[in-house]
């Protein structure tokens, strides 16, 4: 069994009892009321000449809110940032770099608008977190009490080149799920065969990255629940990756497959509905 599947039996076990909460109340700053025993999440964008030109992340510890300062590597990086845009097609893995005054940093220029943001890091002397916020972009930060989603199954992989890390999802590769039903809240070998849309030709050369042969993101339609999982190596270089995940509740999901060929980190996106 792989590093990152074993680091799941421990996470998971602990993020079954973290259920998605439904935000309540007006608008709130970022600095929103914090609850006893919960690492929380604040974020505030980056302005920039034309536009956001990043985000800044700071993460408070229980009991008393100090700012957590010292984070672990997990899958060779301290931090991971995911960011999702409010209609599900904007997507980014982000890895802020800390700051000696506790905040976390990532340059990265996103248009205005509501995003999800799902960071997923293992605080120095604490337990691996998996917390969610949603931010507007271009206005006020809006807290949310759905910090505790779901802990990564597995974890970890990283986002190319530009200084930020920013990628396009990629259009000529096609995600075929198996299997073709999935069942809410039951456990489930998800495989995904990658293939050229052009020609229908199964990707090959597929190569592993941050120690896991794929990554996957899924966020429910309406952001209630988030799920993480990693793939093993065992089958690359071939184009069918597997995750070993649960769907939690019926619904649609948009899942995204990230995966590393010839030495670029790329993505796919995929509508699929549990039943």
């Amino acid at each position: 069994m792989s590093r990152a599947l074993t680091l799941c039996v421990v996470i998971i076990a602990a993020a079954m009892t973290a259920r998605a909460e439904q935000a309540a109340g007006p608008t709130a700053a970022p600095s929103a009321a914090k609850r006893i025993g919960d690492y929380m999440m604040d974020v505030a964008p980056i302005q920039g000449p034309t536009g956001v030109a990043g985000l800044r992340v700071t993460i408070n510890a229980p009991p008393d809110g100090s700012v957590v300062r010292k984070f672990e590597v997990v899958d060779e990086k301290p931090f991971h940032l995911f960011v999702v845009g409010r209609d599900l097609k904007f997507f980014r893995h982000l890895y802020p770099a800390p700051l000696p005054s506790g905040l976390l940093e990532t340059r990265e220029p996103m248009p205005p608008g509501e995003y999800l943001v799902v960071a997923d890091f293992l605080p120095s002397g604490g337990t691996r977190q998996f917390l969610r916020r949603i931010v507007s972009l271009g206005g006020n930060v809006r807290g949310d009490s759905r910090e505790n989603a779901r802990a990564p199954q597995n974890a970890g992989r990283p986002a190319p080149g530009s200084p930020g890390g920013a990628f396009d999802i990629v259009t000529n590769v096609r995600i075929q799920p198996l299997p073709f039903t999935l069942t809410a809240g039951k456990q489930t070998a998800f495989h995904v065969m990658l293939s050229r849309t052009e020609d229908g030709r199964p990707l090959v050369n597929l190569e592993p990255y941050l120690g896991l042969g794929g990554y996957l993101l899924a966020v429910k339609h309406d952001l209630s629940e988030v799920v993480a999982a990693g793939a093993s190596t065992d089958g690359l270089p071939v184009s069918l990756l597997t995750f070993d995940m649960t769907f939690p509740t019926p619904g649609p999901y948009v899942v995204w497959v990230e995966f590393h060929r010839f030495g670029e980190p790329l993505a796919a996106r995929l509508e699929v509905t549990a039943r």
